[in-house]
């Protein structure tokens, strides 16, 4: 039972809210450290993470969660063109990642699809997802991971200095760093090793319903988001146990009858088929190996800061090959408009 007492930081503002709450002021990781007390750590071996037991109850979470708005909010529409196609197209990779590029099997991506379509997505734009989904790009060309690791620039004080995992997914290695790269520069971003500050962990993040039509591919079943309802209460136990039979570190209800699961790296695609395959009927949102902080977040001092580390997040997205984007950075006093445009654009 060792392996249900790892680490694990929290994914949503909410929760993170609550552990600090549930902390005495004297204790460690009750302060939100400058830049330089994130370097300094970086001496200091081995890092430390504090014990989050797996939970037995539901967290009371204050309604929002980053999946349920960047999979189906309308306010999409509102951004600018280019990101809106961009996290279209991710929404399509994930779909033909998951369950297939066929989409007579896979429902999810002919929803995807229908979506893109309808905000004006060129069919090269959806053809090249489907691809990459598969893990080749649009001429057919293998594709292979690069990271980038960032910092934002400081205030004067210090304070307010994100640290960022870039991750990019390209068939042109040096092309990819280069403008990658220029977009860091052109936003005043530093070159510099973050991924101390990070671990690798498997996130599986799913909703619960059933009914309706389903498909399935490799005995995977796929069901249609918007026929879900929502979990009831006692479905946190029912995910939670089916959980720990995967091989789950922990467990967050975030709300809107979704759940997030965490696992080591390597148990990632397995407990995702389980738990699709198992009794909870569950629809496969994200299924990943991901960047999370290792350590305390950090809060951008003003409004300014803010805006800006927001439009450095479109730039990222914009650019096509750019995979995912991870970042120890929480909301505090940033206003929801705000937050949101930061949120969408995070992994």
């Amino acid at each position: 039972m060792d392996h249900l007492l790892r680490a694990r930081p929290a994914t949503t503002s909410a929760l993170r809210v609550l552990l600090r709450r549930s902390l005495p002021s004297s204790h460690p990781t009750s302060g939100i450290p400058t830049i330089c007390a994130q370097c300094s750590r970086r001496q200091q071996q081995p890092v430390f993470a504090y014990p989050k037991p797996f939970s037995t109850s539901a967290a009371q979470l204050s309604g929002h969660n980053k999946w349920s708005k960047i999979k189906h909010d309308k306010g999409r529409a509102d951004a600018k063109k280019s990101a809106q196609r961009g996290l279209l197209t991710r929404d399509i990779q994930l779909a033909t990642r998951l369950y297939g590029p066929d989409p007579k099997m896979n429902g999810q991506l002919v929803n995807a699809i229908a979506t893109a379509r309808k905000a004006g997505v060129p069919k090269a734009n959806i053809d090249a997802a489907i691809a990459r989904g598969q893990g080749r790009s649009s001429t057919g060309a293998s594709l292979e991971t690069v990271v980038l690791e960032t910092m934002t620039a400081s205030t004067s004080s210090g304070d307010g200095s994100v640290s960022l995992v870039i991750e990019i997914l390209t068939d042109n290695r040096n092309r990819a760093l280069h403008d990658v790269r220029g977009i860091i520069r052109k936003h005043n971003g530093i070159l510099t090793p973050t991924t101390f500050l990070f671990e690798k962990a498997g996130r599986t993040v799913l909703k619960l319903g059933g009914g309706g039509d389903e498909a399935s591919k490799d005995g995977v079943k796929i069901v249609d988001a918007a026929i879900l309802p929502a979990a009831g209460e006692s479905d946190f136990d029912n995910v939670m146990m089916q959980a720990i039979e995967a091989g789950a570190d922990d467990v967050e209800d975030i709300g809107d009858g979704m759940f997030v699961v965490w696992t080591p790296p390597t148990l990632t695609h397995k407990a995702a088929q389980a738990l699709n395959l198992g009794d909870l009927k569950a629809q496969i949102v994200e299924s990943a190996i991901v960047w999370t902080p290792s350590q305390d977040r950090v809060q951008l001092p003003d409004a300014e800061s803010a805006q800006a580390f927001a439009d450095f997040l479109d730039a990222l997205r914009d650019y096509n090959d750019v995979q995912g984007v991870y970042a120890n950075v929480e909301q505090g006093d940033i206003t929801e408009d705000v937050w949101d445009s930061i949120e969408e654009n995070l992994d």
